[in-house]
């Protein structure tokens, strides 16, 4: 998910714990976080049963 975007998963971790101060750093953060959620919560419904 995050290959060619030069972000780790250690580094939106550690952007995530950061404070706000840094908006678009804290928006990309959140958005490959959400996106994660996504993609683990398609995986888990790949059997049909959701």
């Amino acid at each position: 998910m995050l290959a060619g975007t030069g972000w780790t998963v250690a580094t939106v971790s550690e952007a995530a714990q950061r404070p706000r101060d840094d908006l678009a750093t804290a928006a990309l953060a959140d958005g490959f976080a959400a996106a994660a959620r996504g993609l683990a919560d398609a995986g888990e419904c790949r059997d049909g049963a959701a």
